[in-house]
């Protein structure tokens, strides 16, 4: 898929041609985080293949790039102390992550993702092993039918 074309638009319309249905993000409690390099570690064990990274101004698309699994991992993990590529000061900066089965964020000790409903059992799966709290997934695309 040419994903260039998505370059302005929302996230969710990248979401939405991909098929992916259903959506989580990973609890984030005041004063009791959970451990980002668990939440990173979590994350790899569910990723199949490459990633495309992509740059988001408030959820706006701006670029699509290649980088190794190795070099965003490491980068993923700076994160956690403000540091890294995919640190900056701008808040409304984020750095996504796109594969053939899922749509995610990596914050500091936070993981939102969103997949088809099988993909999403499958990284349940994994976070319940790994003992990380989450919000149940939800069908996201009744949201579609606004975008």
């Amino acid at each position: 898929m040419e994903l260039n074309k998505f370059i302005g638009e929302n996230t969710k319309q990248v979401e939405k041609a991909f098929g992916f249905t259903h959506y989580f993000e990973t609890k984030d409690f005041l004063g009791e985080e959970q451990d980002h390099r668990t939440i990173v570690e979590a994350f790899f064990k569910f990723v199949k293949g490459d990633m495309i990274v992509v740059k988001t101004y408030d959820g706006i698309i701006k670029e699509f790039f290649k980088m190794g699994l190795d070099e965003i991992k490491k980068n993923l993990l700076l994160l956690a102390d403000d540091k890294g590529l995919f640190y900056d000061n701008d808040l409304c900066i984020s750095y996504g992550f796109l594969g053939d089965n899922f749509f995610a964020y990596l914050l500091p000790n936070i993981l939102m993702f969103s997949a088809k409903e099988d993909n999403m059992e499958c990284i349940v799966k994994i976070l319940n092993g790994y003992g990380l709290k989450y919000f149940e997934p939800r069908k996201i695309s009744i949201c579609y039918e606004d975008s």
